[in-house]
C-alpha cells in the first residue's frame, strides 16, 4: 500500500512533522479512509513518543483508535472487493492491537501506571482476540528491554520475557497464507534470549545469563554482538573456575 512509503521514509525534526502532517491531511481529504487514517496518526503518535511530547502522542493514538473501529466495525461504503477487504480488516486489527500497545507505553513512560496498565490489558485481549501473536511477542520484548534497560526493573522484565517465553508456541513455522515463517520466528526468538540474558547481566547472574546468550548464539551463530558477549561470559566463568579472578563483579 502506498501509505507505507510514509513510514519508510527516514526524516527527523521539522521536516519529518511536516512529513506526518501531510499524511495526516491527505487521508482526511479522502472519503472514507478510515484504516488509512488510523496508520497516519499511528505513525505521527509514534514520532511525538520519540520526542517525549505525550500528551500530543496520547491524542494522536486516540484518532487512531477511533478510525481503526470505524474501520473493524465496518461503518463504511466504499466499494471494496472481497479479498481486498478480508486483507485490510486483518492489517486493522493488528493495528488495533498496536494503537494501545503504543498507548500503553506513552503511560508507562508518564509513570502513570494506572492507565498504562488499564491499556496493557486491552491490548492482550485484543492481540488473543484477533490472534496477533508475533506483535505480542515482539511487544513483550521490547517492553522488557525498557524495563530492564531504561528504567532498571530487572525483576519486571524478567516476568515479561517469561511470558514471552511461554507465549512462543503461537508463532507457528508458516503464516496462514501459507508462507515460510522459520527464519522470522527465529529472529523473534533471538532477541528475546539475547534481552533475556543482558537483563541477568543486569541482575550480576552471569551463568544464568551466559545460558541465555548461548541460546541466542546457537539461533543465529553469525552475529556479532552475541558473538563477543558468549566469549567474554565463558571468559569469566572459566576464570572464576581457575579463582584467577582479582575483582568479580
Amino acid at each position: 500500500m502506498y501509505w507505507k512509503n510514509f513510514i519508510k521514509e527516514r526524516c527527523e525534526g521539522k521536516k519529518a512533522l511536516e512529513y506526518y502532517n501531510r499524511f495526516i491531511q491527505e487521508e482526511l481529504n479522502q472519503s472514507e479512509n478510515y484504516f488509512e487514517r488510523a496508520i497516519a496518526y499511528y505513525t505521527r503518535c509514534r514520532w511525538y513518543l520519540n520526542q517525549t511530547k505525550y500528551k500530543t502522542a496520547i491524542e494522536d493514538a486516540n484518532e487512531a483508535v477511533k478510525n481503526i473501529e470505524i474501520e473493524i466495525r465496518g461503518d463504511w461504503n466504499r466499494e471494496v472487493g472481497e479479498r481486498k477487504k478480508i486483507s485490510r480488516i486483518k492489517e486493522a486489527k493488528k493495528q488495533h492491537f498496536l494503537c494501545y500497545a503504543s498507548l500503553y507505553n506513552i503511560y508507562l513512560k508518564q509513570k502513570m501506571y494506572k492507565s498504562a496498565e488499564k491499556r496493557l490489558n486491552h491490548a492482550y485481549k485484543l492481540a488473543n482476540d484477533y490472534k496477533c501473536y508475533e506483535d505480542l511477542f515482539r511487544f513483550l520484548v521490547d517492553t522488557g528491554h525498557h524495563f530492564s534497560f531504561e528504567l532498571k526493573m530487572f525483576p519486571k522484565a524478567e516476568r515479561l520475557y517469561k511470558e514471552a517465553y511461554d507465549r512462543r508456541h503461537n508463532i507457528l513455522d508458516k503464516t496462514e497464507d501459507g508462507e515460510d515463517n522459520r527464519h522470522k520466528k527465529k529472529e523473534l526468538l533471538y532477541e528475546l534470549y539475547l534481552n533475556w540474558g543482558k537483563n541477568y547481566i543486569g541482575t550480576h547472574n552471569l551463568s544464568r545469563a551466559l545460558g541465555y546468550i548461548k541460546e541466542a548464539h546457537y539461533l543465529m551463530p553469525r552475529v556479532g554482538e552475541c558473538s563477543w558477549l558468549c566469549k567474554a561470559l565463558i571468559l569469566y566463568e572459566k576464570l572464576k573456575e581457575m579463582k584467577l579472578l582479582v575483582y568479580c563483579i
